[in-house]
């Protein structure tokens, strides 16, 4: 029986993993489309902000019984987790993540809660989200939090070309 269970184990974890691996990649090769698109149009965004918007967009809308609550609390949850791992790994000089050479940062955020609470493409690249606001700053405490929150919260809705390009 021990043997059998551990082999049911081993093959739910192996689908689980096949089922991570397959939804990154899926995820991944959106964000570069995405990135590309706004590029060729003149679009002045950050790649990992992209990536931040369509991995927590996804999140939410495949998690959850209740996808339109659970999803997005489990994708706000995913990624601000994924920021204090990034900023442990700095603070430690190792973890991880990636991000771990940045830290926490507020940027990302700002593009995970526009992700995950299903803002469309268009009003957040209309409110700056896919764009740094602090530019090659790293460290713990990476984007103005002030003004990612007025990101959000602004009643930006189109014209983004106006004001990004």
């Amino acid at each position: 029986m021990a043997v059998t269970s551990g082999l049911l184990l081993s093959e739910v974890i192996d689908s689980g993993s096949d089922f991570i691996n397959s939804f990154v990649g899926e995820t991944t090769k959106e964000a570069k489309f995405l990135y590309d698109s706004f590029k060729s149009e003149g679009y002045d965004v950050d790649k990992d902000l992209i990536e931040h918007y369509v991995m927590s967009r996804n999140i939410a809308n495949k998690f959850g019984p209740a996808k339109k609550l659970t999803g997005t609390i489990t994708s706000l949850q995913g990624g601000l987790f994924k920021e204090i791992m990034d900023g442990a790994g700095a603070l430690a000089g190792r973890g991880p993540t990636k991000g771990r050479a940045t830290a926490f940062s507020v940027d990302d955020l700002g593009a995970d809660w526009a992700g995950a609470t299903r803002m469309p493409l268009d009003v957040a690249l209309a409110k700056g989200l896919f764009k740094h606001t602090e530019p090659g700053v790293t460290g713990i405490g990476q984007g103005k939090p002030i003004q990612v929150l007025k990101n959000v919260l602004s009643d930006a809705k189109t014209n983004a070309k106006d004001k990004i390009k």
